[in-house]
C-alpha cells in the first residue's frame, strides 16, 4: 500500500526525483503534465521518463485536466490506484494493443490472451477507457500516421506504414482525427486559413477562431499573446489571419452572453475529436442553460456508465469553450470540479446562467 504523502508543488526537485525513480510513495501526491505529449501521468508511469523541462506538476488529476492535459492511457492517473481488477485488465489489454497497434486483433483473440470472454473484454475496456479495443488501436495508428506523414516519402506510404489496410478509411476519418486531409496535414496545414478575433469580457479575454466551415476553437485566458501562441501551436502551419467576420460575430455574441445576458449563441462548428469525444460533446450541447449534470450521468447517458473519468477527459479536450458547454458538467457531490480555463471562470459561468434564469 502506498504511503500518504503531502507534496509542496514548489519542491520540484523532490517530485522530479520521484518521476525518475518511479517512486510509489508519491503515487497519490501529485501528477505531472508532459507538455511535449499533452498528457498527464502518475509518478510511477511505465512510459519513458520525459525531459524535466517538459514537466508541470499538479496536486490532482482535476487540476491537470483544467490545465489542458489529458489522462495517460498507460498509467490511468484519473482512476483510483486501488488496482481494481477491471483497471488491471484494461491496462493489460492496452499493453497488448500497444505492442502491435498495426495488428488487427479480434475481441476473441484479446479474450484468449487475457483469459476472459470477448464480451467481458469489450465491456470492461469500454467502461475504463471510454472506447473499444478496436478504436483504441485505431487511435494509436493515427498517432503513428501523424509522425509518418511528416517523414514518409508519400501520403500513401505513410498510411500503410502506420498499419492501415487501405487509404479509404483514413480519408473517411481524416477530418475528425487530423482536423484536415492527410495531404494538408503533411504540409502542416499550409492550405488551411483560420481567421480569429480576440475580445475582452468580464471573464478575461476570449479568442474565437474559425475556418470557412465553422468555429474551430474558442479559448479563454488572461492575456492576448498567450492565446495567439496557443492557437499557433494548435494549428501549426495554418495561415492565421485576424479579422474573420465569422469569428468576430461569434466573439461578439460570447461577450453579450457573458456580460449582457444574451440568451444563446448561433455558431456552426468545425471540430474533430474521437467518436467518444463527439458523443460527450453532443450530450453536453443538450444540457439546458442554468442546469448542471454530473460526469457520471453523462457517462450513463452515452452508454458508458463506468466512464466518468473518460467523460472528464473529453470535457477537458473540448476545443470550443462555452459553445459546447462543458462548464455545465459537475462532480457527483455538486462541486464544480475542474475546468480547462480555470475553476473561477467555471463558477462564474454557472452563477451568471443561474442568476439570469436562462
Amino acid at each position: 500500500m502506498a504511503i500518504e504523502v503531502t507534496t509542496d508543488l514548489s519542491d520540484g526537485d523532490t517530485m522530479w526525483a520521484a518521476v525518475q525513480t518511479k517512486d510509489e510513495t508519491y503515487i497519490d501526491a501529485f501528477v505531472q503534465g508532459v507538455s511535449s505529449a499533452g498528457i498527464y501521468c502518475r509518478s510511477t508511469c511505465p512510459s519513458r521518463t520525459p525531459k524535466r523541462t517538459n514537466l508541470t506538476f499538479f496536486k490532482s488529476w482535476q487540476d491537470a485536466e483544467a490545465g489542458g492535459f489529458r489522462a495517460c492511457k498507460r498509467c490511468l492517473p484519473s482512476t483510483a490506484h486501488s488496482r481494481h481488477p477491471h483497471v488491471l485488465l484494461a491496462e493489460q489489454i492496452c499493453r497488448l494493443i500497444e505492442a502491435a497497434p498495426d495488428a488487427t486483433r479480434t475481441l476473441t483473440e484479446l479474450g484468449v490472451a487475457v483469459g476472459r470472454s470477448p464480451g467481458h473484454v469489450h465491456q470492461v475496456f469500454r467502461a475504463i477507457m471510454g472506447t473499444t479495443p478496436r478504436r483504441y488501436a485505431e487511435s494509436l495508428r493515427f498517432d503513428s500516421l501523424k509522425s509518418t506523414l511528416k517523414s514518409g516519402p508519400s501520403v500513401t506510404d505513410a498510411i500503410y506504414e502506420a498499419g492501415f489496410g487501405s487509404p479509404r478509411r483514413v480519408y473517411e476519418q481524416a477530418r475528425g482525427r487530423l482536423g484536415m486531409t492527410p495531404s494538408e496535414y503533411r504540409k502542416g496545414g499550409s492550405d488551411t486559413t483560420i481567421g480569429y478575433e480576440i475580445v475582452e469580457s468580464s471573464l478575461g479575454f476570449a479568442m474565437v477562431a474559425a475556418t470557412d466551415k465553422g468555429v474551430c476553437s474558442v479559448r479563454l485566458g488572461d492575456e492576448e499573446t498567450g492565446l495567439r501562441e496557443n492557437l499557433a501551436r494548435e494549428f501549426p502551419g495554418a495561415r492565421l489571419e485576424p479579422g474573420s467576420s465569422m469569428a468576430a460575430r461569434v466573439a461578439g455574441e460570447i461577450v453579450e452572453y457573458i456580460d449582457s445576458r444574451r440568451a444563446e449563441i448561433d455558431a456552426d462548428l468545425d471540430v474533430g475529436g474521437t467518436r467518444f469525444q463527439r458523443l460527450v460533446w453532443d450530450r453536453l450541447s443538450r444540457i439546458p442553460v442554468g442546469e448542471t449534470v454530473s460526469y457520471g450521468k453523462i457517462a450513463s447517458d452515452i452508454g458508458s456508465p463506468d466512464g466518468a473519468r473518460a467523460v472528464a477527459g473529453a470535457c477537458a479536450a473540448n476545443p470550443v469553450a462555452i459553445l459546447i458547454p462543458c462548464h455545465r458538467v459537475t462532480r457527483s457531490d455538486g462541486e464544480p470540479g475542474g475546468y480547462r480555463w480555470g475553476a473561477d471562470r467555471k463558477r462564474a459561468l454557472l452563477d451568471l446562467e443561474r442568476d439570469a434564469g436562462r
